[in-house]
């Protein structure tokens, strides 16, 4: 009764034109999938380029070196623009989040996605594809809330992903610039 699909893309090497599809969802032991959530799609046009950055926190200086300051376990404010699927009646995009292009993965039992590097799903449900969104950093350690391996101090930053996890999507792949937890500073910052 779990949503499986097949998902084939293609243009993730240099030269190569960019295709993607996804199967209707495939029966597993017998019992089909009941679906996904309904309700109204908001027609979706954006407002301009796909483009992300952080909001940084009230009193934090912007600091393109190092992004925003954050501890373990806190939240990254996200905010992006023209998150679309390919055509307005599907809504906006469905955007998987990896952190350091998916080096953490998530504690067993505490997964968002089959794909556990997959540290965050946004659904963009604007009519533009804008959204502001929390990213929940994991916790420092081997704990629940956790990840594996253990997050570390340091520059980090996230990866987003579409196309993959929503039929229609447009295929494409954002790097944000830093966000660093903890106190690190790069070389030669004092």
């Amino acid at each position: 009764g779990k949503k499986l699909t097949v998902h084939f893309q293609t243009g993730l090497i240099s030269g190569d034109t960019a295709h993607s599809i996804t199967s209707e969802p495939l029966v597993i032991d017998g019992v089909p999938y009941a679906g996904d959530q309904t309700g109204e799609t908001t027609a979706c046009t954006p407002s301009g380029p796909r483009s992300v950055h952080f909001e940084y926190p009230a009193g934090q200086a912007e600091d393109p070196r190092t992004g925003p300051r954050v501890g373990f376990g806190e939240s990254v404010i996200l905010v992006g623009q023209g998150f679309c699927a390919t055509k307005p009646e599907l809504g906006g995009s469905r955007i998987a989040v990896k952190l350091d292009d998916g080096r953490f993965s998530r504690r067993p039992g505490e997964e968002v996605h089959s794909n556990a590097t997959i540290w965050q799903i946004i659904d963009v449900i604007s009519a533009d594809g804008s959204f502001r969104v929390p990213i929940t950093l994991p916790k420092k350690g081997d704990v629940a809330g956790g990840s594996s391996p253990a997050f570390t101090e340091g520059a980090h930053t996230l990866r987003l992903l579409t196309g993959s996890i929503k039929e229609g999507d447009v295929a494409g792949s954002i790097k944000t610039t830093p966000f660093t937890v903890g106190t690190y500073a790069p070389s030669g910052e004092a």
